[in-house]
């Protein structure tokens, strides 16, 4: 196969080398560790507590710049580059190095981390006893390696793919602190400046002309169980058969995990707008998902169990918001029967207390969470794009298959 022209087929360890500078003269260094999620980090602070050895005169230095891997955990993604510290002190069992003039710290940096050189890192291990990189292996691997003005627009397009992806996710973790302590007023104290006068209830003070109800008091019928059959595979002429692993913790349906049932199964559990569904078994109980025809003809499993409200009461979207609030997980966690699963059953949802305003400050309430919803839904879409923009490039850009071209020059923009 050619490569573009200017590139090389290398082995990594003609762009490295190893660094084995050693503590001898007890440098005042913080002993560091590596995490696969946080890169280098104070190891007292990850571990809570003294882990590492009181004689530190073999420990490894590590300076800005450098990079350094646990040879056992490597296949998890435990490598990174110091750049939060000047310097710093690692176990003997890391592996230090820093790159040689011919490559780019930044470019190796993604390049290391692309889902190509973890394949190739998991082929090194295969019927090995333990998945274990020394670092001759780790120098063994191929590269495919461009001219350093190509490495660094590469890496600049990564930093800036990778530095939105950071504030985009900040943003995400913003919305939703946001919208708890939203939810910690909404639901007890109502719309701010609406009411004077509270009474004391098992919630604590909530506003004088405010209920406390039983979700069964609210229902047109009891709590139902869902189906007690196999999933086919999914057909667009079938209804989608809705199983608790289909609804994620967000309380939507997961686009990928579509699975059918066949119509004779699904007559008497074909969900209707505004069902609301909740899971009553396994790590995920008390998860729940509410229906909208828009989302099309669908079924729901055994796992789960519907409820149909009476809406002259309360709005299933006011529900469905109480089902994420501080009071209602403190509820699960009291109520949730240990075993082989944890497991709550239709009659304990039954008993479920609910806050309950008037039908119209139920609505605003609900408009006010479905707006932080849908704002936090496009962030989190966003930040699903530029993961799979970034992948998608690192599967093309760092192989032999392509260079930079001029109509790329947008993606500096990002």
């Amino acid at each position: 196969m050619g490569i573009p022209e200017g590139w090389r087929l290398l082995r990594l360890g003609e762009c490295l080398s190893e660094v084995k500078e050693r503590n001898k003269k007890l440098g005042k260094w913080p002993v560091l560790s590596i995490t696969n999620q946080q890169g280098f980090v104070l190891s007292e602070e990850y571990f809570e507590r003294h882990v590492y050895s009181h004689d530190l005169r073999n420990y490894k230095i590590i300076r800005r710049g450098q990079f350094a891997y646990n040879p056992t955990r490597l296949n998890v993604g435990s490598l990174a580059r110091l750049n939060s510290f000047e310097a710093g002190l690692l176990s003997p069992i890391y592996v230090v190095f820093k790159v040689l003039p011919n490559i780019n710290a930044d470019f190796l940096h993604f390049w290391l981390s692309s889902a190509k050189v973890k394949n190739l890192i998991k082929a090194r291990t295969q019927g090995t006893v333990r998945d274990v990189i020394a670092y001759p292996t780790l120098c063994s691997l191929p590269i495919f390696l461009p001219p350093l003005n190509e490495q660094k627009k590469m890496a600049l397009i990564f930093s800036n793919i990778e530095r939105t992806y950071k504030k985009t996710k900040a943003v995400i973790n913003q919305i939703s602190r946001l919208k708890k302590t939203l939810m910690q007023e909404l639901f007890t104290k109502g719309l701010p400046n609406q009411h004077k006068e509270f009474k004391k209830t098992s919630f604590g003070k909530i506003p004088a002309d405010w209920k406390i109800v039983k979700l069964g008091e609210v229902c047109l019928k009891k709590p139902e169980y869902g189906a007690n059959v196999s999933a086919i595979d999914y057909d667009p002429k079938l209804a989608r058969y809705v199983r608790i692993t289909d609804i994620s913790q967000e309380g939507r349906l997961i686009p990928g995990s579509r699975v059918s049932i066949n119509n004779e199964a699904a007559q008497r559990y074909f969900l209707h707008d505004d069902d609301l569904v909740f899971a009553r078994s396994g790590a995920t109980v008390g998860k729940t998902y509410l229906y909208k025809k828009f989302e099309g003809k669908c079924a729901y499993a055994g796992y789960l169990i519907r409820v149909k409200l009476d809406k002259t009461q309360l709005l299933p979207e006011f529900l469905f918001h109480f089902t994420h609030s501080t009071y209602y997980y403190r509820w699960i966690k009291k109520v949730v029967r240990a075993g082989a699963q944890p497991n709550i059953n239709a009659r304990e949802y039954a008993h479920l207390n609910i806050p309950l305003p008037p039908i119209k400050e139920q609505g605003r309430i609900s408009s006010l969470l479905s707006k932080i919803d849908t704002y936090k839904e496009k962030e989190m879409l966003r930040l699903n794009n530029l993961f799979f923009l970034k992948s998608a490039l690192m599967q093309t850009l760092l192989t032999e298959e392509v260079r930079i071209k001029k109509s790329q020059k947008n993606l500096f923009a990002l």
